[in-house]
């Protein structure tokens, strides 16, 4: 077991790990906060060890849809590069987002610093967050869909929902 797999079982119990990693809440288990949870992701990657989760929110449709895809967080330093597109992990007002990487200002001119500001959007919302580079825990990595495979993939999610109500 993994270093964050094993903080988890230790702090939480092995009933809710499997919640947290997008299976069912069994009965007798009782869900955590965000919050929580994340403080453990933000101490495995500060510790250099990649986390694997199922994301929730739609604001990353039709990307990355919430309940459904999972990401793999790898640990993000300063002196690696990042580049517009990129999606990531950072701290945003009291909570944590994972959005994508719309702009760097003057990102041709130098290496930025950690008060460098990066703009940020989630692929279906029309607000951009600003961070610092300081604030970016981690770079997401996730299965590239087609676009085809994307539209059926999205297209029967929706139906599957219509259908059941």
């Amino acid at each position: 077991m993994r270093g964050f797999m094993r903080k988890l079982v230790r702090k939480f119990g092995r009933k809710l790990v499997r919640v947290l990693v997008g299976k069912r809440l069994p009965k007798g288990c009782k869900e955590i906060e965000n919050s929580v949870a994340f403080k453990i992701v933000e101490e495995s990657l500060n510790e250099g060890v990649p986390v694997k989760m199922t994301v929730r929110g739609d604001s990353m449709f039709p990307t990355l849809a919430g309940g459904k895809d999972q990401v793999t967080l790898h640990p993000f330093t300063e002196k690696e590069s990042l580049s517009v597109g990129d999606v990531v992990l950072f701290r945003y007002k009291k909570g944590y987002l994972l959005h994508r990487v719309i702009e760097i200002p003057n990102s041709e001119s130098k290496i930025p610093g950690a008060d460098s500001p990066v703009y940020l959007k989630g692929d279906a919302l029309n607000t951009i967050e600003m961070a610092t580079i300081r604030d970016i825990l981690a770079i997401a990595h996730f299965k590239q869909h087609s676009p085809t495979s994307l539209f059926w993939k999205r297209t029967a999610s929706v139906l599957r929902k219509v259908l059941i109500i």
